[in-house]
């Protein structure tokens, strides 16, 4: 049987909402307690070493690159499970085949964080986990910060006059394809997938405006 011009394009649109459905699922669905297991981080009670965030309904399509959007799992969350596995969504979205799965404690909701290595260079996951879990809990995290820099820390965000270490605990550490030294005095993070901001310090390592906006960076 011949097939009109437009039963074939009715066709092969059907084929390609198909394939669109299943990767969406493939990169969204729960982690399976069945991947192989590359690495487990057994250093006693651990804590996430700064603010991660998601978005809901895509708790296994992180990024180590820690876009600001959606839901954030606060700094000093006790977390378990940590481990490298076998990547969901990393082979569809351009990250490599291990990703780092956590669990959250106080929810029990389990994360996938897939690890693009062109955004670490001269870091291995291995390198990115121990970097975004610590044996620290919050008030040892923010142990000699200022009330100020704990409360914006507290709300996710980059305030003025905050010091280097409040920035880490607030926004994690800057992608190091664009920040490879943080010794320098000015920092990019990606706000979203399309969007950037600039951390600029002063000389005595705090935070400062480059323009007249309001006191958020």
């Amino acid at each position: 049987m011949i097939l009109s011009t437009k039963h074939f394009k009715t066709i092969m649109f059907s084929m390609i909402v198909l394939i669109f459905m299943l990767s969406s699922l493939m990169a969204t669905a729960p982690v399976d307690e069945g991947k192989k297991v590359y690495r487990v981080k057994n250093d006693g009670p651990l804590y996430t070493a700064y603010n991660i965030w998601y978005e809901l309904g895509k708790e296994n399509a992180l990024w180590c690159i820690n876009y600001k959007r959606g839901e954030m799992i606060p700094a000093g969350t006790e977390v378990t499970d940590v481990k490298i596995v076998e990547a969901e969504s990393g082979r569809f979205l351009g990250g490599e085949e291990k990703a780092i799965s956590f669990r959250t404690v106080n929810t029990g909701k389990e994360f996938l964080v897939n690890f693009k290595p062109a955004f670490h260079p001269d870091l291995t996951i291995d390198d990115y986990m121990d970097k975004m879990f610590t044996s620290k809990d919050f008030d040892e995290l923010t142990e000699g910060m200022s009330q100020y820099e704990i409360d914006a820390i507290k709300e996710g965000k980059a305030k003025v006059r905050m010091s280097k270490e409040s920035i880490l605990v607030s926004f994690g550490y800057p992608p190091e394809h664009r920040t490879p030294d943080i010794e320098k005095n000015v920092w990019l993070y990606w706000m979203t997938r399309f969007e950037t901001k600039d951390i600029h310090f002063d000389e005595n390592g705090l935070t400062y405006r480059q323009s007249s906006d309001p006191d958020e960076l």
